[in-house]
C-alpha cells in the first residue's frame, strides 16, 4: 500500500470514528435536552396554574368586595330613608326622598280615616319647597302645605287616608309636587283593606285570660 492510499485510509478512519464519536455524545446529550425541555414544560404549566389561581382568587375578591358594598348601600338606604331601594336611587343620582314609598294601614272598617307618616327628605344641595299634591281617591287628604325642606334635612307631613270602596283591598297613590330641579313630583302607595261590618275593630286589643275573669 503506497502513502497516499493508507492517507486516505487513515482519513477514512479518523472521520468514522468522528462520526461515531459525534453520534455517542448525540445520544448521551438527547436525554438530557428531552429533561430540560420536560421540566421546561412543566415550569410553563406551573405558571399556567398560577395564573389561574390568582385570576380565580382576583375575581372572587371582587365579587365579594362588589356585594359587600351593595348590601352596605341597601342597609344605608335603609337606615336613612326606610327604604333599602333609596340606597341605590341614590346612588344613580337621586337626592330626593318620599318615605315611606309602600306603606299598609292595615285593616278598617268601611268609612273610617286614619292617619299617615310621610319623611321627605332632601339630600341635594338647596333647599326645596313642597307646594301640593294630589292623590287617586278622593278620600286621602295631605296635611301641612307647603312644606319647606332645607338642604341636608328631613320634614315630616301628614296624610289622612280613608277606607272606601267596593273593593276589600284598596291601593292609593299620594304625589308630591316639589320645586326641586329634577324631582318635581314624589309617590307613595298607600294600600290597606276594608273589614266587614261584622268584624271586630283591629284597633281594640282583645282582653287576656285575667282580664276576662
Amino acid at each position: 500500500m503506497d502513502l497516499r492510499t493508507a492517507g486516505v485510509v487513515a482519513d477514512g478512519v479518523i472521520r468514522g470514528e468522528r462520526f461515531q464519536t459525534g453520534v455517542v455524545e448525540a445520544q448521551r446529550g438527547l436525554p438530557m435536552r428531552m429533561n430540560e425541555a420536560a421540566q421546561g414544560d412543566a415550569i410553563l404549566v406551573s405558571r399556567n396554574r398560577i395564573a389561574r389561581k390568582q385570576t380565580a382568587i382576583w375575581l372572587l375578591t371582587s365579587l365579594l368586595l362588589a356585594a359587600g358594598a351593595f348590601v352596605g348601600l341597601l342597609l344605608w338606604g335603609y337606615a336613612q330613608f326606610g327604604d333599602p331601594a333609596a340606597g341605590i336611587e341614590f346612588l344613580g343620582g337621586q337626592r330626593v326622598f318620599l318615605t315611606p314609598a309602600k306603606a299598609d294601614i292595615g285593616g278598617g272598617r268601611l268609612g273610617e280615616r286614619r292617619n299617615v307618616k310621610l319623611s321627605v327628605s332632601n339630600w341635594s344641595a338647596s333647599s326645596l319647597t313642597v307646594v301640593g299634591g294630589t292623590s287617586s281617591c278622593a278620600c286621602s287628604a295631605i296635611e301641612g302645605l307647603p312644606l319647606v325642606v332645607p338642604a341636608g334635612d328631613v320634614r315630616s307631613l301628614n296624610a289622612t287616608v280613608g277606607f272606601v270602596g267596593k273593593s276589600p283591598v284598596f291601593s292609593y297613590i299620594l304625589t308630591l309636587y316639589t320645586d326641586a330641579s329634577g324631582a318635581q313630583s314624589l309617590s307613595a302607595t298607600i294600600s290597606g283593606r276594608v273589614l266587614p261590618a261584622s268584624s271586630p275593630d283591629p284597633r281594640i286589643s282583645k282582653p287576656d285570660a285575667g282580664e276576662r275573669e
